[in-house]
């Protein structure tokens, strides 16, 4: 065989060896990944600024020898807007969590 028919049969045989090993329903795997990114990022975003209300809630706390009666009480103290929205607050025990999601 001559040099020429090696250099073009050989990437014709790799990518055929590459797509027979693909399994075709991985895209859609992929795809409902990709659709998810954007709940992932708010769930991720929820998080952290639950864990900033924690400790804004700590803070005044040991502040004020009590809890504040509300989120809006402690939204000042974040460094970023939060939609407190998102969060169930107990000002008895000052608990912050976030709704569940039937609940936004």
């Amino acid at each position: 065989m001559s040099k020429g028919v090696v250099k073009f049969l050989l990437p014709v045989l790799l990518a055929g060896l590459l797509f027979s090993a693909c399994d075709r329903k991985k895209p859609e795997g992929y795809s409902k990944t990709i659709l998810n990114i954007p709940d992932r990022a708010r769930n991720a975003e929820d998080q952290a600024d639950l864990v900033a209300l924690r400790s804004v809630i700590k803070t005044y706390r040991l502040t004020n020898g009590r809890y504040p009666d509300d989120l809006a009480t402690v939204a000042p103290m974040l460094n970023a807007p939060v939609d407190l929205g998102h969060y169930d607050y107990d000002p008895a025990s000052g608990t912050v969590s976030i709704k569940q999601s039937g609940n936004r």
